[in-house]
C-alpha cells in the first residue's frame, strides 16, 4: 500500500470515480435523451471505476447513459454488493447521497469535506481535504491511462455501430492497464 494511504487511510480498499466517453448522436430520440450529459454538454456513456490504493482497477461498471447521475450509477451498478463490513471507499465530494447506503452496509465513505452555504471550512477540514485529494488523484491518473487508448481518448466519439462493444472495450482496457507498470510508488 502506498505511503499516503498507509499513513492516513489504512481502511480504504478502493478509490472510485466516474468517467464519460462521448457518443455519436443516437438515431432514436429516447436514446438521445438517455445519453445527454449536462456536465459534458454532449451525448455520452458513463462508467464507474474503482482502483485499489496501489492503482489496479478492481471494478468497472457497465455503461450508463450520460443522463445518469454518479450516485445513481454507484447505487445500481452492483459495486456496493461487493463491499464487506468494515471496508472504506474513497469518493469525490459529488457522491454525498451514496454515503447513507454505504453506511448501511457497515462500511465507511472517505471524501473531502463539503462547503455549506455561508460557512467556511475549518483549518482541520481544509487539511483533511488536501490529504484526501493527494491520494484520490490516483483514480484520476488511472482514468487518464484509460484515455490513452484511441477508442476511449478524451475527444474520441464512439460511433453508433460500436456502442454495443463499448463495455467489452473498457473492461479489456482496464485489464490491460492492470498489466502495465504500477501507478503508485509504495
Amino acid at each position: 500500500m502506498p505511503i499516503g494511504f498507509r499513513k492516513s487511510f489504512k481502511k480504504v480498499s478502493g478509490v472510485g470515480d466516474c468517467l464519460e466517453i462521448a457518443l455519436q448522436k443516437p438515431f432514436d430520440a429516447f436514446e438521445q435523451a438517455l445519453t445527454w450529459s449536462d456536465y459534458k454538454k454532449a451525448k455520452t456513456i458513463k462508467y464507474y471505476v474503482v482502483i485499489t490504493p496501489n492503482g489496479l482497477f478492481m471494478y468497472c461498471s457497465a455503461g450508463y447513459g450520460g443522463r445518469a447521475t454518479d450516485e445513481m450509477i454507484v447505487s445500481h451498478c452492483g459495486f456496493l454488493d461487493l463491499l464487506k463490513r468494515g471496508m472504506a471507499i474513497m469518493l469525490d465530494r459529488g457522491f454525498k447521497k451514496v454515503q447513507s447506503v454505504v453506511l448501511e452496509k457497515g462500511c465507511e465513505v472517505v471524501r473531502p469535506p463539503s462547503v455549506s452555504e455561508g460557512k467556511q471550512l475549518s483549518k482541520e477540514q481544509v487539511f483533511s481535504g488536501r490529504k484526501i485529494a493527494g491520494v484520490r488523484i490516483h483514480v484520476e491518473r488511472a482514468i487518464r491511462r484509460i484515455r490513452e487508448f484511441k477508442f476511449l481518448a478524451p475527444h474520441a466519439c464512439i460511433h453508433n455501430s460500436l456502442v454495443s462493444c463499448a463495455d467489452d472495450a473498457i473492461f479489456l482496457v482496464c485489464g490491460l492497464i492492470n498489466m502495465q507498470s504500477c501507478l503508485t510508488k509504495c
